[in-house]
């Protein structure tokens, strides 16, 4: 689960974090099973979940370059509503909790270079879970192993 999502909700309505987890939790098995029935779910003033048809199509292994037939599958979509819009005005109520926009930085090891990327950032430069990550306490890590990470890589 998001840490900041977490921590907006506990913070602008008073539950507990294991209450928000588990509803977090609830409401995305309620999704996916709606999605594997491949029923539509709107959400008023938010948007909308449903399941996209991908077809069949030719690629190749990675690894080895050997040709493969990828078959068709449902995949789940998202779209936003309408009226579902961002403005520069804080929301009425809003407690501002996530208004800090600095955040963690890291150095990591992209090929042979070390950069340091700020967390919000990590993702835009493909750092995945096997991506070595420097921490104080234990030195070179992989990103997957860094319980602060583990919301990047569900």
């Amino acid at each position: 689960m998001n840490p900041k999502l977490i921590q907006y909700i506990q913070s602008s309505t008073g539950f507990q974090e294991n209450t928000i987890k588990l509803v977090l939790e609830s409401f995305k098995n309620y999704v996916h099973l709606q999605l594997a029935q491949k029923y539509v779910l709107p959400l008023k003033q938010f948007g909308v979940f449903s399941t996209k048809y991908v077809k069949p199509r030719e690629g190749r292994n990675p690894r080895t370059g050997e040709a493969l037939s990828i078959p068709g599958r449902y995949r789940p979509y998202f779209r936003f509503t309408g009226d579902f819009t961002i403005s520069d005005e804080p929301l009425e109520g809003d407690s501002g909790v996530l208004a800090e926009t600095s955040s963690k930085e890291w150095l990591v090891k992209l090929g042979q270079e070390n950069k340091i990327i700020s967390q919000d950032h990590l993702l835009n430069y493909s750092v995945s879970p096997k991506t070595p990550v420097w921490t104080e306490t234990s030195g070179w890590v992989l990103a997957g192993e860094i319980e602060e990470l583990e919301h990047l890589f569900p």
